[in-house]
């Protein structure tokens, strides 16, 4: 796995380096600042597989270097960690609404560290896979005209372009990481399409996607007067992560405004009928805020 590690600190890139050139399949290269690391995916000739990234740096900083990498096509999949000294909420949420999968805070444990990196390098690798048997299915549609097969519906799904939206894992990241700093006050809401079954029965793949896409930007059209950040998680659920002192409001927004929203977008069947949507929009939870309590007690 080749690796792009980012950091004004020379010492903590040599420690890096040190970590991660313990195991032979990973090359590491560094820079100390952004640009230096924009100049160097400008001249690459082999891609780069992950990258891990400083927040605070002189000029660009580590979250606009994670915005203009993930912008780039070739890595708008690819693992993105953080690794900071800054734990408070507001660099969390600029970091993965940026597109960040990870955010590690510094000091951090170097057997923590090696789990992500290896968490990072299975994502790397099923990816390779998963475009290779993408490669495989469209070859074969290509052959026999067939249509291209749905992924399973319990599958978490990645949508891209609409705003606050990242990717599953992500999602799970960025909640894990506001327990581990204490910062809890975040409120998540799920939005599940009830008829999500008939729906993907009556859908071929490339429909399916589609609906995926109108959902996601009528909740984000709907979610548009405040900050959040959301994921498509499977079996028609998406979670939605926002402030808790507006989870309320937020809630009442959606069950009022989302119905609205998807009828100006009217998802079709691939014949042209209008995909009817049964929406069920859940109260707020509050992830981390209760084990807090009981351990105060």
């Amino acid at each position: 796995m080749r690796i792009l590690a980012v950091d004004d600190d020379p010492i903590i890139l040599e420690i890096l380096k040190e970590v991660l050139s313990t195991d032979a399949h990973r090359q590491v290269s560094v820079a100390e600042s952004a640009e230096e690391a924009l100049s160097m995916l400008a001249g690459a000739d082999e891609q780069f597989d992950c990258f891990l990234l400083d927040i605070q740096m002189p000029g660009m900083d580590g979250v606009e270097l994670c915005g203009r990498i993930r912008a780039m096509p070739q890595y708008a999949r690819s693992p993105i960690l953080m690794l900071t000294a800054m734990s408070e909420k507001s660099y969390i949420d600029r970091s993965f609404a940026a597109g960040a999968s990870d955010y590690i805070t510094k000091p951090f444990d170097m057997v923590e560290f090696e789990a992500r990196i290896r968490t990072a390098e299975q994502i790397v690798e099923e990816r390779r896979r998963a475009a290779e048997s993408n490669l495989a299915l469209m070859s074969l549609k290509k052959q026999d005209g067939t249509e291209q097969q749905r992924p399973p519906l319990s599958e978490p799904v990645t949508v891209a372009d609409v705003d606050g939206m990242i990717e599953p894992l992500a999602f799970e990241n960025y909640l894990l990481q506001l327990g581990r700093v204490q910062q809890f006050m975040s409120a998540v809401i799920a939005v599940k399409v009830a008829n999500i079954a008939g729906i993907y029965q009556g859908c071929s793949g490339r429909s399916f996607r589609f609906f995926l896409e109108d959902m996601s930007d009528a909740l984000a059209d709907s979610l548009r007067r405040w900050p959040f950040l959301m994921c498509c998680f499977g079996n028609g659920i998406f979670l939605i992560s926002v402030d808790r002192r507006v989870a309320e409001a937020v809630q009442e927004e959606l069950r009022t405004s989302l119905p609205a929203a998807l009828s100006e977008i009217s998802p079709m069947f691939d014949d042209g009928t209008p995909i009817p949507i049964d929406i069920a929009v859940g109260s707020p939870s509050y992830p981390g805020l209760s084990r807090a309590v009981r351990s105060r007690r």
